[in-house]
Protein backbone atom coordinates (compact mmCIF):
# COMPACT_ATOMS: atom_id res chain seq x y z
CA UNK A 1 0.00 0.00 0.00
CA UNK A 2 1.18 3.45 -0.57
CA UNK A 3 2.35 5.44 2.40
CA UNK A 4 2.17 9.24 2.40
CA UNK A 5 5.34 9.90 1.56
CA UNK A 6 5.58 8.37 -1.26
CA UNK A 7 2.15 9.51 -2.55
CA UNK A 8 3.38 13.24 -1.74
CA UNK A 9 6.89 12.58 -3.72
CA UNK A 10 4.46 11.65 -6.67
CA UNK A 11 2.60 14.78 -6.47
CA UNK A 12 5.25 16.59 -6.26
CA UNK A 13 7.03 14.83 -9.15
CA UNK A 14 4.13 15.85 -11.58
CA UNK A 15 3.52 19.02 -10.05
CA UNK A 16 3.75 22.21 -12.40
CA UNK A 17 3.34 24.85 -9.70
CA UNK A 18 5.51 27.64 -8.92
CA UNK A 19 3.93 30.62 -7.35
CA UNK A 20 0.18 31.51 -5.82
CA UNK A 21 -0.72 34.89 -4.59
CA UNK A 22 -3.45 34.77 -2.17
CA UNK A 23 -5.60 37.36 -1.69
CA UNK A 24 -8.10 37.90 1.12
CA UNK A 25 -9.41 40.04 3.39
CA UNK A 26 -8.27 38.12 6.73
CA UNK A 27 -6.17 40.78 8.54
CA UNK A 28 -2.97 39.70 8.81
CA UNK A 29 -1.89 41.17 11.82
CA UNK A 30 -4.60 39.36 14.07
CA UNK A 31 -3.75 35.75 14.81
CA UNK A 32 -5.95 35.00 17.17
CA UNK A 33 -8.58 34.69 14.56
CA UNK A 34 -9.87 31.08 12.42
CA UNK A 35 -9.91 32.62 9.30
CA UNK A 36 -5.97 33.25 9.99
CA UNK A 37 -5.26 29.99 10.69
CA UNK A 38 -7.08 28.49 7.98
CA UNK A 39 -5.25 30.66 5.81
CA UNK A 40 -1.73 29.75 6.53
CA UNK A 41 -2.92 25.98 6.73
CA UNK A 42 -3.89 26.86 3.11
CA UNK A 43 0.02 27.85 2.84
CA UNK A 44 1.50 24.57 4.57
CA UNK A 45 -0.37 22.65 2.05
CA UNK A 46 0.74 24.87 -1.10
CA UNK A 47 4.04 24.95 0.50
CA UNK A 48 4.15 20.87 0.69
CA UNK A 49 3.98 21.41 -3.30
CA UNK A 50 6.86 23.51 -3.21
CA UNK A 51 5.05 26.40 -4.43
CA UNK A 52 6.08 30.44 -3.07
CA UNK A 53 2.83 31.67 -1.56
CA UNK A 54 2.55 35.43 -1.34
CA UNK A 55 0.17 36.68 0.62
CA UNK A 56 -1.75 40.09 0.54
CA UNK A 57 -4.90 41.24 2.27
CA UNK A 58 -6.88 44.39 2.04
CA UNK A 59 -6.55 44.72 5.92
CA UNK A 60 -2.71 45.05 5.75
CA UNK A 61 -0.73 46.59 3.55
CA UNK A 62 2.45 44.37 2.96
CA UNK A 63 3.11 41.37 0.84
CA UNK A 64 4.27 38.11 2.51
CA UNK A 65 6.01 35.24 0.78
CA UNK A 66 5.35 32.27 2.94
CA UNK A 67 7.89 29.41 2.93
CA UNK A 68 8.63 26.64 5.51
CA UNK A 69 10.14 27.95 8.19
CA UNK A 70 10.42 31.96 6.86
CA UNK A 71 8.19 35.02 6.68
CA UNK A 72 9.52 37.36 4.57
CA UNK A 73 8.09 41.03 3.65
CA UNK A 74 8.82 41.48 0.02
CA UNK A 75 7.14 44.57 -0.49
CA UNK A 76 5.15 47.47 0.75
CA UNK A 77 2.73 49.63 -0.67
CA UNK A 78 0.10 52.13 0.97
CA UNK A 79 -4.06 51.84 -0.03
CA UNK A 80 -6.88 53.42 1.66
CA UNK A 81 -7.83 51.18 4.80
CA UNK A 82 -11.44 51.27 5.47
CA UNK A 83 -11.36 52.09 9.68
CA UNK A 84 -14.83 52.60 11.08
CA UNK A 85 -16.46 51.72 14.36
CA UNK A 86 -19.75 51.98 12.82
CA UNK A 87 -21.23 48.47 12.16
CA UNK A 88 -23.48 48.89 9.78
CA UNK A 89 -20.50 51.30 7.73
CA UNK A 90 -18.08 47.90 7.98
CA UNK A 91 -20.58 45.59 6.70
CA UNK A 92 -21.87 47.34 3.73
CA UNK A 93 -19.29 50.03 2.49
CA UNK A 94 -16.73 47.42 2.51
CA UNK A 95 -18.55 45.27 0.59
CA UNK A 96 -18.57 47.27 -2.48
CA UNK A 97 -16.03 50.09 -2.04
CA UNK A 98 -15.37 49.26 -6.30
CA UNK A 99 -12.76 52.02 -6.14
CA UNK A 100 -10.45 51.43 -3.35
CA UNK A 101 -10.67 47.45 -4.03
CA UNK A 102 -9.84 48.12 -7.94
CA UNK A 103 -6.38 50.11 -6.79
CA UNK A 104 -5.63 47.53 -4.84
CA UNK A 105 -5.74 44.82 -6.84
CA UNK A 106 -4.19 46.85 -9.38
CA UNK A 107 -1.12 47.19 -7.37
CA UNK A 108 -1.47 43.30 -6.27
CA UNK A 109 -2.04 42.60 -10.16
CA UNK A 110 1.13 44.55 -10.89
CA UNK A 111 3.26 42.56 -8.20
CA UNK A 112 2.71 39.25 -10.16
CA UNK A 113 3.91 40.57 -13.42
CA UNK A 114 7.14 41.70 -11.81
CA UNK A 115 7.28 38.61 -9.70
CA UNK A 116 5.45 35.80 -12.58
CA UNK A 117 3.27 34.87 -10.59
CA UNK A 118 0.26 33.27 -13.13
CA UNK A 119 -2.06 32.00 -10.54
CA UNK A 120 -4.41 33.75 -7.97
CA UNK A 121 -6.25 32.27 -4.81
CA UNK A 122 -8.86 34.39 -3.44
CA UNK A 123 -9.81 33.26 0.13
CA UNK A 124 -12.09 34.92 2.42
CA UNK A 125 -13.76 37.50 0.01
CA UNK A 126 -16.55 40.56 0.09
CA UNK A 127 -18.56 41.60 -2.74
CA UNK A 128 -16.34 43.96 -4.38
CA UNK A 129 -13.51 41.55 -4.03
CA UNK A 130 -14.74 38.89 -5.82
CA UNK A 131 -15.82 40.50 -8.59
CA UNK A 132 -12.96 42.77 -9.34
CA UNK A 133 -10.30 39.89 -8.42
CA UNK A 134 -12.38 38.11 -11.24
CA UNK A 135 -12.16 40.94 -13.51
CA UNK A 136 -8.74 41.77 -13.04
CA UNK A 137 -7.40 37.85 -13.34
CA UNK A 138 -9.71 38.13 -16.93
CA UNK A 139 -7.44 41.06 -17.83
CA UNK A 140 -3.65 40.06 -16.53
CA UNK A 141 -4.59 36.23 -17.90
CA UNK A 142 -4.35 34.56 -14.50
CA UNK A 143 -5.91 31.51 -13.07
CA UNK A 144 -8.03 32.08 -10.57
CA UNK A 145 -9.43 29.86 -7.92
CA UNK A 146 -11.36 31.27 -5.17
CA UNK A 147 -12.59 29.35 -1.85
CA UNK A 148 -16.32 29.52 -0.40
CA UNK A 149 -16.74 29.25 3.16
CA UNK A 150 -19.40 30.27 5.70
CA UNK A 151 -17.74 33.31 6.96
CA UNK A 152 -20.91 35.95 5.49
CA UNK A 153 -23.46 33.74 6.60
CA UNK A 154 -21.90 33.52 9.96
CA UNK A 155 -21.25 37.28 10.11
CA UNK A 156 -25.49 37.86 9.18
CA UNK A 157 -26.12 34.86 12.24
CA UNK A 158 -24.05 36.98 14.41
CA UNK A 159 -24.82 40.53 13.64
CA UNK A 160 -25.60 42.68 16.61
CA UNK A 161 -27.98 45.37 16.24
CA UNK A 162 -26.86 48.88 17.05
CA UNK A 163 -28.15 50.42 20.33
CA UNK A 164 -29.18 53.77 18.39
CA UNK A 165 -32.92 53.37 17.02
CA UNK A 166 -31.85 55.40 14.11
CA UNK A 167 -28.96 52.97 13.21
CA UNK A 168 -31.47 49.72 13.95
CA UNK A 169 -33.76 51.00 11.71
CA UNK A 170 -31.38 51.31 8.96
CA UNK A 171 -29.92 48.25 9.02
CA UNK A 172 -32.89 46.27 8.44
CA UNK A 173 -32.38 47.90 4.45
CA UNK A 174 -28.86 47.70 4.88
CA UNK A 175 -29.40 43.33 5.08
CA UNK A 176 -31.44 43.25 2.62
CA UNK A 177 -29.15 44.80 0.33
CA UNK A 178 -26.38 42.60 2.24
CA UNK A 179 -28.52 39.67 1.21
CA UNK A 180 -28.51 40.61 -2.55
CA UNK A 181 -24.66 41.44 -2.98
CA UNK A 182 -24.22 37.53 -0.78
CA UNK A 183 -26.01 35.99 -3.93
CA UNK A 184 -23.83 37.71 -6.93
CA UNK A 185 -21.23 36.84 -4.81
CA UNK A 186 -21.68 33.38 -4.99
CA UNK A 187 -22.74 33.25 -8.51
CA UNK A 188 -19.12 35.19 -9.38
CA UNK A 189 -17.63 32.48 -7.85
CA UNK A 190 -19.09 30.20 -10.76
CA UNK A 191 -16.95 31.85 -13.58
CA UNK A 192 -13.52 31.17 -11.18
CA UNK A 193 -11.36 28.69 -12.95
CA UNK A 194 -11.64 26.40 -10.19
CA UNK A 195 -13.34 26.59 -6.55
CA UNK A 196 -12.48 25.13 -3.53
CA UNK A 197 -15.57 24.17 -1.48
CA UNK A 198 -15.58 23.52 2.44
CA UNK A 199 -18.64 21.58 3.31
CA UNK A 200 -20.39 18.53 1.24
CA UNK A 201 -22.98 20.78 0.95
CA UNK A 202 -21.07 23.75 -1.12
CA UNK A 203 -19.14 21.12 -2.82
CA UNK A 204 -22.59 19.47 -4.02
CA UNK A 205 -24.10 23.33 -4.96
CA UNK A 206 -21.16 24.35 -7.09
CA UNK A 207 -20.52 20.97 -8.34
CA UNK A 208 -24.21 21.02 -10.35
CA UNK A 209 -23.75 24.38 -10.97
CA UNK A 210 -20.59 24.64 -12.66
CA UNK A 211 -18.42 22.73 -15.20
CA UNK A 212 -14.77 24.18 -13.51
CA UNK A 213 -12.75 22.14 -11.33
CA UNK A 214 -14.06 22.01 -8.01
CA UNK A 215 -12.54 20.80 -5.23
CA UNK A 216 -13.97 19.99 -1.38
CA UNK A 217 -10.96 20.94 1.01
CA UNK A 218 -12.28 20.36 4.52
CA UNK A 219 -11.40 22.47 8.02
CA UNK A 220 -7.66 21.73 7.96
CA UNK A 221 -5.32 22.01 10.84
CA UNK A 222 -1.87 22.25 12.13
CA UNK A 223 -1.23 18.35 12.93
CA UNK A 224 1.59 19.79 14.80
CA UNK A 225 0.34 22.47 17.23
CA UNK A 226 -0.17 19.26 20.03
CA UNK A 227 2.36 17.01 18.94
CA UNK A 228 3.96 16.68 22.18
CA UNK A 229 0.65 16.27 24.48
CA UNK A 230 0.11 13.38 25.85
CA UNK A 231 -3.80 13.99 28.17
CA UNK A 232 -3.03 10.33 29.70
CA UNK A 233 -0.06 12.09 31.65
CA UNK A 234 -3.17 14.62 32.79
CA UNK A 235 -2.28 15.74 36.47
CA UNK A 236 -5.13 13.17 38.70
CA UNK A 237 -4.84 15.40 41.66
CA UNK A 238 -6.93 18.05 40.71
CA UNK A 239 -10.14 18.82 42.14
CA UNK A 240 -12.00 20.16 39.73
CA UNK A 241 -13.44 19.13 36.24
CA UNK A 242 -12.60 22.05 33.84
CA UNK A 243 -14.59 22.75 30.78
CA UNK A 244 -13.18 25.27 28.42
CA UNK A 245 -14.83 27.20 25.50
CA UNK A 246 -13.23 29.28 22.83
CA UNK A 247 -14.18 31.39 20.18
CA UNK A 248 -16.98 34.58 19.23
CA UNK A 249 -19.10 34.92 22.37
CA UNK A 250 -22.18 35.99 21.44
CA UNK A 251 -25.52 34.88 22.42
CA UNK A 252 -26.59 33.71 18.83
CA UNK A 253 -25.04 30.72 18.79
CA UNK A 254 -22.93 28.13 21.18
CA UNK A 255 -25.95 27.92 23.80
CA UNK A 256 -22.77 29.48 25.84
CA UNK A 257 -25.30 31.13 28.37
CA UNK A 258 -27.14 27.53 29.29
CA UNK A 259 -23.71 26.08 29.48
CA UNK A 260 -22.76 29.34 32.00
CA UNK A 261 -26.48 28.93 33.95
CA UNK A 262 -25.55 25.11 34.58
CA UNK A 263 -22.13 25.82 36.77
CA UNK A 264 -24.47 27.42 39.11
CA UNK A 265 -26.71 24.36 38.96
CA UNK A 266 -25.99 22.87 43.01
CA UNK A 267 -25.63 19.14 41.70
CA UNK A 268 -22.61 20.30 39.01
CA UNK A 269 -21.49 22.44 41.87
CA UNK A 270 -20.63 20.13 44.08
CA UNK A 271 -18.78 17.95 41.54
CA UNK A 272 -16.23 20.59 40.80
CA UNK A 273 -17.35 21.90 37.45
CA UNK A 274 -16.04 24.80 36.08
CA UNK A 275 -15.92 26.79 32.89
CA UNK A 276 -13.61 29.07 31.33
CA UNK A 277 -13.92 31.31 28.44
CA UNK A 278 -11.94 32.70 25.06
CA UNK A 279 -12.77 34.77 23.12
CA UNK A 280 -14.26 38.57 21.96
CA UNK A 281 -17.70 38.67 23.38
CA UNK A 282 -20.28 40.62 21.52
CA UNK A 283 -22.05 44.05 23.98
CA UNK A 284 -25.42 41.79 24.40
CA UNK A 285 -23.55 38.73 25.44
CA UNK A 286 -21.01 40.78 27.97
CA UNK A 287 -24.00 41.89 29.95
CA UNK A 288 -25.84 38.65 30.01
CA UNK A 289 -22.33 37.16 31.49
CA UNK A 290 -21.73 40.15 33.30
CA UNK A 291 -18.40 40.50 31.80
CA UNK A 292 -16.89 43.17 34.36
CA UNK A 293 -13.81 45.73 34.49
CA UNK A 294 -11.65 42.89 35.66
CA UNK A 295 -13.02 39.95 33.30
CA UNK A 296 -14.84 38.68 36.57
CA UNK A 297 -18.59 37.51 35.42
CA UNK A 298 -21.89 36.82 37.24
CA UNK A 299 -21.97 33.70 37.76
CA UNK A 300 -19.88 31.91 40.32
CA UNK A 301 -17.61 29.27 38.50
CA UNK A 302 -17.31 30.96 35.29
CA UNK A 303 -13.88 32.68 34.43
CA UNK A 304 -13.41 35.16 31.57
CA UNK A 305 -10.30 35.52 29.97
CA UNK A 306 -10.93 37.95 26.62
CA UNK A 307 -9.16 37.35 23.42
CA UNK A 308 -5.42 35.72 23.20
CA UNK A 309 -3.11 34.77 20.52
CA UNK A 310 -4.51 31.20 19.04
CA UNK A 311 -1.28 29.82 19.30
CA UNK A 312 -1.00 30.35 22.87
CA UNK A 313 -4.85 29.20 23.34
CA UNK A 314 -4.24 26.12 21.70
CA UNK A 315 -1.28 25.07 23.97
CA UNK A 316 -3.95 26.18 27.00
CA UNK A 317 -6.69 23.40 26.08
CA UNK A 318 -4.29 21.28 27.35
CA UNK A 319 -5.06 21.62 30.95
CA UNK A 320 -8.75 21.49 30.30
CA UNK A 321 -10.74 18.34 30.77
CA UNK A 322 -13.44 18.78 28.21
CA UNK A 323 -14.01 21.32 25.44
CA UNK A 324 -17.26 22.30 24.12
CA UNK A 325 -19.13 23.62 20.96
CA UNK A 326 -22.61 23.35 21.42
CA UNK A 327 -23.38 24.88 18.37
CA UNK A 328 -27.30 25.21 16.86
CA UNK A 329 -28.37 24.14 13.68
CA UNK A 330 -28.97 27.69 12.00
CA UNK A 331 -27.29 28.72 8.70
CA UNK A 332 -23.95 29.36 9.40
CA UNK A 333 -24.01 25.76 11.43
CA UNK A 334 -24.56 23.71 7.65
CA UNK A 335 -21.60 24.38 5.45
CA UNK A 336 -18.73 22.72 6.57
CA UNK A 337 -16.47 21.36 9.71
CA UNK A 338 -15.68 23.85 12.32
CA UNK A 339 -12.45 25.45 12.23
CA UNK A 340 -12.35 25.54 15.92
CA UNK A 341 -13.99 21.98 16.53
CA UNK A 342 -10.61 20.87 14.30
CA UNK A 343 -8.42 22.69 16.41
CA UNK A 344 -10.42 21.15 19.55
CA UNK A 345 -9.96 17.55 18.37
CA UNK A 346 -6.54 17.96 17.63
CA UNK A 347 -5.51 18.61 21.04
CA UNK A 348 -6.58 15.31 22.24
CA UNK A 349 -8.67 16.17 24.57
CA UNK A 350 -12.36 15.18 24.62
CA UNK A 351 -15.11 17.63 22.95
CA UNK A 352 -18.67 18.55 23.57
CA UNK A 353 -20.33 19.37 20.23
CA UNK A 354 -24.07 19.12 18.49
CA UNK A 355 -24.91 17.02 15.29
CA UNK A 356 -24.97 19.57 12.98
CA UNK A 357 -23.50 19.97 9.55
CA UNK A 358 -20.78 17.50 8.62
CA UNK A 359 -20.00 16.59 12.22
CA UNK A 360 -21.41 13.33 12.30
CA UNK A 361 -19.80 12.55 8.50
CA UNK A 362 -16.19 12.47 10.66
CA UNK A 363 -16.82 11.64 14.42
CA UNK A 364 -18.85 8.73 16.06
CA UNK A 365 -21.17 10.10 19.75
CA UNK A 366 -18.70 8.66 22.70
CA UNK A 367 -16.12 7.24 20.33
CA UNK A 368 -13.98 9.87 19.02
CA UNK A 369 -16.39 12.84 20.82
CA UNK A 370 -19.62 13.54 22.80
CA UNK A 371 -22.18 14.51 20.58
CA UNK A 372 -25.62 15.95 21.80
CA UNK A 373 -28.32 16.01 18.85
CA UNK A 374 -29.89 19.47 18.41
CA UNK A 375 -33.58 18.13 18.31
CA UNK A 376 -33.01 16.72 21.91
CA UNK A 377 -31.52 19.67 23.02
CA UNK A 378 -32.33 21.11 26.37
CA UNK A 379 -30.62 22.81 29.63
CA UNK A 380 -31.88 19.22 31.35
CA UNK A 381 -30.34 16.80 28.74
CA UNK A 382 -27.53 19.00 28.42
CA UNK A 383 -26.82 18.54 32.11
CA UNK A 384 -26.98 14.89 32.08
CA UNK A 385 -24.90 14.69 29.32
CA UNK A 386 -22.00 16.56 31.26
CA UNK A 387 -22.75 14.14 34.56
CA UNK A 388 -21.93 11.36 32.24
CA UNK A 389 -18.61 12.86 30.84
CA UNK A 390 -17.63 13.37 34.29
CA UNK A 391 -18.05 9.97 35.56
CA UNK A 392 -17.21 8.47 31.94
CA UNK A 393 -14.17 5.88 32.25
CA UNK A 394 -13.58 5.91 29.02
CA UNK A 395 -13.03 10.14 28.73
CA UNK A 396 -9.18 9.93 27.74
CA UNK A 397 -9.73 7.16 25.03
CA UNK A 398 -12.47 9.50 23.68
CA UNK A 399 -10.05 12.38 23.31
CA UNK A 400 -7.07 10.30 21.72
CA UNK A 401 -9.87 8.80 19.22
CA UNK A 402 -10.80 12.27 18.34
CA UNK A 403 -7.38 13.24 17.82
CA UNK A 404 -7.04 10.40 15.29
CA UNK A 405 -10.00 11.39 13.13
CA UNK A 406 -8.46 14.89 13.13
CA UNK A 407 -4.83 13.54 11.56
CA UNK A 408 -6.51 11.67 9.42
CA UNK A 409 -9.21 13.99 8.13
CA UNK A 410 -7.64 17.89 8.50
CA UNK A 411 -3.81 17.83 7.73
CA UNK A 412 -3.25 19.77 4.96
CA UNK A 413 -1.28 16.98 3.86
CA UNK A 414 -3.42 14.92 3.07
CA UNK A 415 -5.31 17.41 0.63
CA UNK A 416 -1.94 17.60 -1.56
CA UNK A 417 -3.55 16.18 -4.20
CA UNK A 418 -6.80 18.42 -4.79
CA UNK A 419 -4.69 21.35 -3.97
CA UNK A 420 -2.26 20.14 -7.15
CA UNK A 421 -5.74 19.69 -9.04
CA UNK A 422 -6.97 22.99 -8.12
CA UNK A 423 -4.02 25.07 -8.77
CA UNK A 424 -2.45 23.46 -11.95
CA UNK A 425 -5.50 24.67 -14.39
CA UNK A 426 -3.52 25.96 -16.95
CA UNK A 427 -3.71 26.08 -20.80
CA UNK A 428 -0.51 23.68 -20.68
CA UNK A 429 -1.54 21.27 -17.73
CA UNK A 430 -4.44 20.03 -16.20
CA UNK A 431 -4.32 17.33 -13.30
CA UNK A 432 -6.86 13.82 -13.89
Amino acid sequence: METQSEAIYMILQNSSLAKVMVISTIDLESKSSAMYSRLLNYCRAMNALGVDVHISSMKFSKIFLKQPNKDLITEQFKHKEIRSQSQIYRMLFKEVDLIVTSKYLKQIMKYCEEHEIDRVFVCTENFALTLLALFYSKIYRKIAVIEKNELAIANRVNYQFPDAILARILSVPILMVDSVLMIFRDFAALFYDGVIAISTRLDGVYSRLSNKTIVRIPILCNPNQNSLYDPSCKEQSKSSFDICYAGMITEKKDMLIDLCELMDDEELKSMNCRLHIYGNASKVSAKLLGIGVKKETRFENVFYYGVIPNAELVEKYHSYDLLVMLRKKSMQAQFGFSTKLAEYLMSGVPVLTTDVSDVEMFLDNRKSAYILKCVDYNKENLKTLLKFILKDQNRIGVGLAGKEVALTNFDPLNYLSQFEKVFSLSTGHQCD
